[in-house]
C-alpha cells in the first residue's frame, strides 16, 4: 500500500510467499479488500483491474483461491 502511494503501482512479485500455492490474483484481491479500509480509491481500482487480468488464466490453481478470498474477505451486508 505504501509503495502504491509513492509510485502509483505495486509489484505483486515482491509479496508472494515462496512455496505457497496462492498466486498473483489472490494477492490482488487482498489489496482490493485492503484499499477501501484506508480510503485509497485509485488503489482499489488498480487492484481490481489486476485481479481480473490475472484471472484470465483459468487453468491456474489461483483461479480457485482468488474467488474464495473474495467471499471470505469482503464485508457482508445485512
Amino acid at each position: 500500500m505504501l509503495h502504491f502511494l509513492y509510485h502509483k503501482d505495486y509489484n505483486w512479485e515482491r509479496f508472494v510467499i515462496s512455496g505457497g500455492e496462492e498466486g498473483k490474483a489472490t494477492l490482488h484481491v487482498r489489496v482490493f479488500v485492503l484499499a477501501p479500509t484506508y480510503l485509497i480509491e485509485p488503489l482499489t481500482d488498480l487492484a481490481g483491474e489486476k485481479a481480473l487480468a490475472a484471472l484470465d488464466i483459468w487453468d491456474d490453481i489461483d483461479f480457485a483461491y482468488a474467488p474464495y478470498e473474495v467471499f471470505t474477505s469482503t464485508h457482508k451486508r445485512p
